[in-house]
């Protein structure tokens, strides 16, 4: 009697987890579902998808240092960084669409390659953390916190075939955080959600990487044509490519 009672227990538990399990699963929202939301928190995607130039100014806070900065971009993979460190001098970073550089107080300028070329093209393109849908694999994993805050987290593959963990917020759709493995390990965190025109971003990114941690505070952000010049390396890169 007590070995057919075991038994029936046995197998009403086994029912009741194979009944449970699809109920849990439906319970995460599907991927493109969560990235929609998402594209119609910060202004939908015709206003992500209309601006041509980007230019983003405020302060980044690295190491105890801070300097100014002037962040420019341009459709679809052209990106220039110029900041100004009070008492050392200018830095700067770019990627032209071919090339990516360094300038760097003390140090003069140089050619990007490698894992730097990599992170620099990655930062240069344009719909950078706006628009997933070009990723032919984006699936809801679970639920998570980002500095308190509940959100859906996403694994996303890219074509080229890296993968992010982008974390989606439950309450307002807002992209939290996402992070990635290549080049190296990297997790990015934006709050302070504000519009800036047609869109809602972020004021303020958090970027952790190898030990080391740079904020990045908005003061503003406008999508006004930004002249070819603008993006132009400077003359000491384009010695060097000249070579």
């Amino acid at each position: 009697m007590r070995t057919t009672c075991t038994r029936r227990l046995s197998l009403a538990g086994i029912a009741l987890a194979l009944a449970a399990g699809p109920a849990r699963a439906q319970e995460l929202p599907p991927a493109q579902e969560v990235v929609t939301r998402y594209w119609n928190a910060i202004g939908g995607v015709q206003a992500v998808s209309a601006p041509q130039f980007r230019r983003t100014i405020g302060e980044m806070t690295t190491d105890g240092l801070t300097m100014s900065v002037n962040f420019i971009q341009a459709r679809p993979d052209k990106m220039v960084m110029r900041g100004e460190i009070p008492g050392l001098g200018t830095v700067e970073q770019g990627f032209d669409g071919t090339i990516g550089w360094m300038v760097l107080p003390g140090q003069g300028a140089r050619l990007l390659q490698g894992p730097e070329l990599q992170q620099v093209q990655n930062q240069a393109k344009f719909d950078s953390n706006l628009r997933f849908d070009e990723y032919p694999v984006m699936e809801t994993i679970g639920r998570a916190e980002v500095d308190g805050r509940a959100c859906w987290q996403v694994r996303m593959v890219t074509p080229e075939n890296d993968e992010a963990l982008g974390c989606f917020g439950v309450d307002d759709g807002y992209l939290l955080s996402i992070a990635v493995t290549a080049p190296e390990q990297t997790t990015i965190t934006f709050g302070d959600y504000r519009p800036f025109g047609a869109l809602t971003l972020p004021g303020r990114t958090v970027v952790t990487a190898g030990g080391q941690q740079v904020v990045l505070t908005v003061s503003s952000i406008s999508h006004d044509l930004i002249p070819a010049a603008e993006f132009e390396p400077p003359a000491e890169i384009r010695a060097q490519r000249s070579k």
